[in-house]
């Protein structure tokens, strides 16, 4: 006997593929062979897949052939193999089954198609703080047509949880089956540095055996960016009653907001803040961390113009690119204001270059001095004379000639008094200056001064009689007498 078998399928590309077969067996002998068993290694084949051509009774004849057809369906497991082989062979009791047998082999070669897909998802689309939580799926679906045999999956982000591996198939054998989908599950906790950067970007990879070249997906989440400052300016005073007074400052910048902040810029209104003066709660290196402050201390010493404003007023500020110094929007600050003890005080001191007049006419020349004996610069001040209008008179300023009485300066007033006729009546010249102005006001209490200036009085009269005759002769005649009065003293 001879066994010829034949296909007309040239390939194919996926398990369920059907391939035709033709099985010819031939008595090629001269004797007819009765109980022919005809075996296929891909099926059974029957009396009814059998055509015989010369006499259908079971019995080959010389030069008779029987013709078996017949389908197959092909297999994933033929699809892994990537080939479908198969034989027929021929015996009967003449002819036994032994590797002498007649036998015919055909193999159909199939097109392998190794593929799959990564989709790699998070359960969040953006985070805002530190160790929150996201939660990757990356499903992996072969949508080849061969089975994927060892599988490794790798990510890119580190410290992340140990995946957990869900196959779709069951039962679960960790071979990606063809159209199977395995879902792997896992935790990462964002960092400091991923809100710095403002997002978590990722990518996920797989390969296997037979997908060498890994296949990957990537997945951003976005960090929303939270900048945020405190600025706390403390004094370790709540007054200050003198210049030069020390006032020890401290500022305290705190990053309160999700991400570290660079080139932050503190200032201050009363001092230029250095990196010398600060003091960085961790990592000294510029940068204020989240939860980080930075400290500045430093000494003030208060001016005549503090004590003159009454307060020593004082603002400290924080920005950086994120924070600008917008006058529209301003950035973190903090006041602080400590007041002033105000001591407004003077004193007038009048002087005279005599201590006593004698003559109507006599000249006496004064000077009132003003000192400003408290502890603030005086405006407006104004000096009254009870002899004549000082308005008219310029003082001579011992510090600057500004009409500002500054603190321990003094003002003269020079200006000279003719004695009256009134005066001397009077027996003084009784004079009395005061100094006066908005923190000091007129009023009993107004600083003054006065000098009274003594007449020598000499209070003298001279009588003197005279007649129009310096005889008579009878009686009766009439005498004119005349009497002067004369005030030969200094006084009325």
């Amino acid at each position: 006997m001879t066994v010829t078998k034949s296909t007309t399928s040239t390939t194919f590309n996926k398990a369920g593929d059907i391939l035709n077969y033709t099985v010819v067996v031939k008595n090629t002998g001269n004797v007819t062979l009765e109980d022919v068993t005809v075996e296929d290694s891909l099926v059974t084949l029957t009396n009814a897949m059998r055509t015989e051509s010369i006499s259908p009774d079971g019995k080959l004849e010389v030069g008779e052939t029987w013709t078996y057809e017949y389908t197959y369906t092909v297999t994933q497991a033929d699809m892994d193999k990537g080939s479908v082989s198969n034989a027929a062979k021929a015996y009967n009791p003449d002819i036994p089954d032994d590797p002498d047998v007649p036998t015919d082999d055909v193999t159909i070669t199939g097109e392998q198609n190794p593929a799959m897909t990564v989709e790699k998802s998070a359960d969040k689309t953006e985070f805002s703080e530190l160790n929150e939580v996201i939660i990757y799926t990356v499903k992996v679906t072969n949508t080849g047509n061969i089975s994927l045999k060892g599988v490794v999956f790798s990510d890119s982000l580190a410290n992340i949880s140990t995946p957990s591996k869900t196959e779709s198939n069951a039962p679960e054998d960790n071979i990606l089956q063809v159209g199977e989908v395995w879902t792997y599950t896992y935790n990462y906790k964002v960092t400091q540095a991923d809100l710095d950067a403002g997002k978590v970007e990722n990518t996920a990879s797989v390969k296997t055996a037979e997908i060498t070249t890994p296949v990957t997906d990537s997945h951003t989440v976005k960090g929303t960016k939270l900048p945020k400052m405190t600025v706390n300016k403390s004094v370790d005073k709540d007054k200050f009653t003198a210049v030069g007074e020390e006032l020890k400052y401290t500022v305290v910048v705190t990053n309160t907001g999700n991400i570290t902040l660079e080139n932050v810029t503190v200032t201050d209104s009363l001092v230029t803040l250095t990196n010398a003066m600060r003091t960085e709660s961790m990592t000294d290196d510029g940068k204020l961390e989240v939860g980080e402050t930075w400290t500045y201390k430093y000494t003030y010493k208060t001016t005549q113009a503090d004590m003159d404003a009454g307060t020593v007023t004082n603002s400290a500020k924080a920005s950086n690119p994120y924070i600008p110094d917008d006058p529209n929007n301003p950035p973190p600050a903090d006041d602080n204001e400590i007041p002033g003890i105000q001591n407004p005080a003077m004193t007038v001191t009048k002087n005279a270059n005599k201590t006593e007049f004698t003559l109507v006419g006599e000249v006496i020349t004064y000077n009132v001095v003003v000192e400003n004996t408290g502890n603030i610069t005086l405006k407006e001040v104004k000096v009254e004379d009870s002899l004549v209008d000082l308005s008219t008179v310029t003082p001579a300023e011992s510090k600057l000639q500004d009409g500002k009485l500054e603190v321990g300066e003094t003002w003269t007033y020079y200006y000279s008094y003719t004695t009256t006729q009134e005066d001397m009546d009077a027996g003084y010249v009784k004079n009395s200056a005061k100094a006066t102005n908005p923190n000091i006001p007129d009023g009993p209490d107004a600083p003054a001064d006065k000098k009274d200036i003594p007449g020598i009085q000499n209070p003298d009269m001279e009588v003197r009689k005279s007649a129009d005759k310096d005889k008579f002769k009878e009686i009766g005649e009439k005498i004119n007498y005349t009497v002067v009065i004369t005030n030969t003293g200094n006084i009325t």
